[in-house]
Parts: structure tokens; C-alpha cells; sequence
């Protein structure tokens, strides 16, 4: 009886200590961000809870939260545009200063998108930028268009990692102010049934 007495107060304790730690970083550190719709996807999916380190630099390649000058609207959309830097496209797919990222394609599913309610059929590929891979949606292999854009001093251009998905990055409000953009997301703390089961997402999972 003795040892497991011991042993219910040591994880009692470890109990303690862990909410502790959990309180200061999400007071001091953290955010916690419902994801609201499916233009990251296949990265995180809308209804997914995922972790923002607060005030972390925007770098090339990195998923950052941002608002819109206009009106203060949440945004989010991993970094293809740096300052001096051009973006386009080039034959249905995207260049980043001349150079279009190797993607490597992976065949097609079917996701469901709650943004629309309708079942998309999509690619699926794996872009590299250079920093580390990441996985994109696009309609097709050569389907992406973007309007040729020169990176102002000081701003960052957000784009989606599901290319098929409008209205939710740069290409529809520009570039942003480095000024606002407000932390990196970098860990999924909660998938979805359809990210569990379709992507392979899992619970308390890096985020790239």
C-alpha cells in the first residue's frame, strides 16, 4: 500500500508541475489557435487546435499568424516572400525568385472541404523550399496561378499550403507588414477525424 502511495503522489505531483508549466508558457509564450478554415490543408485542417509561439520572426518557410492592416483580421499562411525577393508563377506552378521549389507529387485524394461542403478531388505533393518539405494540395500538377510580385522592404508574403483554397492568403490581400505578424505556429496539439485518417495527423504532433 505504501509503494503505491508513493506512487499516486509522485504523478499527483507530476500533475501539478505540468499544469504549472502549461500556464506559464501559455501566458508568457504560447497561444492556442482554432484552426477556421482548410486553406493550410493538408498542414492543418479546419477544426484543428494547434500551438503559436508568440512573436517569433518571420522567416522564409515558416507558418506565421499575421493580421490584416485593414481591420485586424487573423490570417495565416507559411512565408514564400521575403523583402527583395519576387514571387510568381510560371506554367501553372510557382517560382520563388526565378526558381520554381521541387515538388514531389504523390498521386490524388479526395478531401472533404468544410468551407465549401463539397468533396474535392486534389493532388497531393511534397514542396520543398529549401528549409524543410512540406506537403501542398493543388488542383491539379499545373494549375497554380499567382500574379507576379516584388517583396517590399519590411513585408512578407503569406500563401497557403492548400493552393486550390482562395481568399485566405497574399494573393488576395498582398503582402503584409513584418510588423504584423504576430507569432509561428508550430505544434498540433488535436487533429480531426478526417486529418487522423486521410493525412496521418496526430495528436501533440510538430508542425512543419
Amino acid at each position: 500500500m505504501r509503494l503505491l502511495r508513493s506512487i499516486f503522489k509522485f504523478f499527483a505531483y507530476l500533475a501539478v508541475f505540468l499544469l504549472l508549466i502549461a500556464g506559464v508558457m501559455k501566458i508568457f509564450f504560447v497561444d492556442i489557435l482554432y484552426v477556421g478554415h482548410n486553406g493550410m490543408a493538408p498542414t492543418m485542417v479546419r477544426g484543428e487546435r494547434v500551438l503559436v509561439w508568440r512573436n517569433a520572426e518571420p522567416e522564409f518557410g515558416r507558418i506565421m499568424l499575421c493580421t490584416l492592416p485593414s481591420n485586424g483580421q487573423h490570417v495565416i499562411g507559411r512565408v514564400i516572400g521575403m523583402p527583395g525577393r519576387e514571387v510568381a508563377s510560371i506554367r501553372g506552378g510557382l517560382t520563388i525568385g526565378g526558381e520554381h521549389p521541387r515538388i514531389d507529387w504523390k498521386g490524388r485524394v479526395s478531401f472533404y472541404d468544410e468551407d465549401s461542403g463539397r468533396t474535392e478531388e486534389l493532388s497531393l505533393g511534397e514542396e520543398d523550399l529549401g528549409v524543410l518539405a512540406h506537403r501542398i494540395f493543388q488542383k491539379d500538377a499545373s494549375s497554380f496561378r499567382i500574379r507576379s510580385r516584388q517583396i517590399a522592404e519590411d513585408r512578407v508574403y503569406l500563401l497557403g499550403d492548400n493552393r486550390a483554397h482562395l481568399g485566405q492568403d497574399s494573393r488576395s490581400f498582398g503582402d503584409l507588414p513584418i510588423a504584423n505578424c504576430r507569432g509561428s505556429v508550430f505544434l498540433r496539439l488535436a487533429p480531426t477525424e478526417q486529418s487522423k485518417n486521410l493525412l496521418g495527423h496526430r495528436y501533440i504532433q510538430a508542425i512543419r
